[in-house]
């Protein structure tokens, strides 16, 4: 009995069109990492500017991208009546959500939204269990200015907004957009994460703001733990230091690279697969 090669269309073609899907994913990962790659060149680029009043930045918000990843000082009244919720978060393996508060920027007609932090879920889900997070209307701190999240394509839709459309409490992303439809004043187009530690070193705040979080698929990054941003800024996890102010990360570029060789590997497979099926015994 010996094994010989013999041609089959059909296999060929289907090992062919898997092959090359898998190789288009590889490329389009490969396209991705270098795009993150500029992209968190940009963020160092902006975490090295110095600390300005937010006030200072205000006629630029036409054009948003030149703000994000500035860290501003800013001062303001929170309007803790139309607080929202960004759900679907975790801290530390514990879910909960993060508090998105309309804050009133003094000296000025506009209003930011700023992510106070994180609650655990067994206090988001009642307004009153919440008033104990409703602390001082002043507020005075360093954020960090982020951008605007929109619906990407095929995920699920947070509700419509204006009009007549009920006051939307919690969303699945900071859709600047459609939050300000439901708003009786105007907000800027980026919005704040708080910085507890204003003396942060610009390394430490990028690895805090660069990593693979717990609500997301955990791959580790240069085979470094995760940061639990909660205990590490804000010290015991506990009641009394609700909300804990956290970052929403950016996934490193080593992840996509990652994905480059795996899906890589299984354009090989594939074709590997597709010559196997076409050796046949013969006599």
């Amino acid at each position: 009995m010996r094994k010989k090669f013999t041609f089959s269309l059909l296999t060929t073609t289907i090992s062919l069109f898997f092959a090359l899907l898998f190789a288009r994913l590889s490329l389009w990962q490969w396209e991705r990492h270098q795009e993150k790659l500029a992209y968190i060149a940009k963020m160092q680029a902006r975490l090295e500017q110095e600390i300005v009043p937010i006030n200072e930045l205000l006629s630029d918000t036409s054009n948003p991208t030149e703000l994000i990843y500035r860290r501003v000082f800013i001062k303001g009244r929170w309007d803790f009546k139309n607080e929202m919720l960004l759900k679907n978060r975790k801290v530390d393996d514990q879910p909960g959500v993060f508090l998105l508060t309309p804050l009133k920027i003094t000296g000025s007609d506009l209003a930011i939204i700023v992510n106070r932090g994180f609650i655990p879920l067994k206090f988001a889900n009642s307004k009153r269990e919440r008033e104990r997070f409703q602390k001082e209307e002043e507020f005075s701190a360093v954020i960090l200015l982020k951008e605007a999240k929109e619906q990407r394509w095929l995920a699920p839709a947070d509700p419509p907004t204006g009009g007549d459309a009920p006051f939307v409490e919690s969303w699945l992303r900071v859709d600047l957009k459609k939050i300000s439809l439901q708003l009786p004043y105007k907000i800027i187009s980026v919005y704040g994460e708080i910085i507890i530690n204003k003396d942060l070193s610009q390394e430490d705040l990028e690895k805090l703001l660069i990593r693979s979080d717990s609500n997301k698929a955990d791959i580790l990054f240069l085979g470094e733990k995760k940061i639990a941003s909660a205990q590490n800024l804000a010290g015991k996890f506990s009641e009394e230091n609700l909300p804990i102010p956290t970052f929403d990360p950016v996934i490193p570029a080593g992840r996509h690279l990652g994905y480059v060789f795996e899906w890589g590997f299984l354009a090989l497979i594939a074709l590997a697969i597709g010559f196997i099926l076409q050796i046949k015994r013969g006599e």
